[in-house]
């Protein structure tokens, strides 16, 4: 299976499943576009998913890795960068699944990786459930990272919130 290959898969499952997806770019290049749901407020989702062949010098791979990055739609200010930072770290303790990602320049996103047999394509359901899941953590966990954004929501009592859900 090729990286073009592992990526139609993924967006023709999606599209089956009812999601609105585009394709920017072609072949090894392209990317897909998964539009989420808006929250609350409207603001659009995107979950960008893009493949990449595993390279290593252990010679030859027999994996690919298909990447899902969900850019979300707030920012933290520089002078919450240092919480913002803290505030991932605990958030991504409490994941089994995905990771809160904090540039320097404020820009967040969730992310997560999954890795493929280059021999055979992954079930559709997964995919489909891996999709939903990834929705439901980075809306769920993305409301108290945008609180710490705010300074609506204190670092310092996060872990202790998290530990207190079921």
């Amino acid at each position: 299976m090729t990286e073009t290959e592992l990526l139609t898969h993924i967006v023709g499952t999606a599209r089956a499943a009812g999601g609105v997806v585009a394709v920017h770019g072609s072949g090894d290049d392209a990317v897909a576009e998964l539009s989420l749901p808006g929250d609350e407020l409207g603001r659009g989702r995107p979950m960008w998913v893009s493949t990449h062949e595993i390279q290593h010098d252990l010679g030859p791979s027999s994996s690919l890795l298909a990447s899902f990055v969900v850019d979300l739609p707030y920012r933290a200010e520089p002078d919450r960068l240092d919480d913002v930072y803290r505030a991932a770290a605990i958030l991504n303790a409490h994941r089994p699944v995905g990771h809160f990602g904090v540039e320097p320049d404020g820009s967040l996103s969730f992310r997560y990786p999954l890795v493929v047999a280059i021999d055979q394509l992954p079930p559709e359901q997964m995919i489909i459930d891996l999709i939903a899941l990834l929705t439901e953590e980075q809306f769920t966990l993305g409301d108290y990272l945008e609180g710490v954004c705010e300074g609506e929501v204190s670092v310092l009592v996060l872990d202790e919130v998290l530990r207190s859900e079921p």
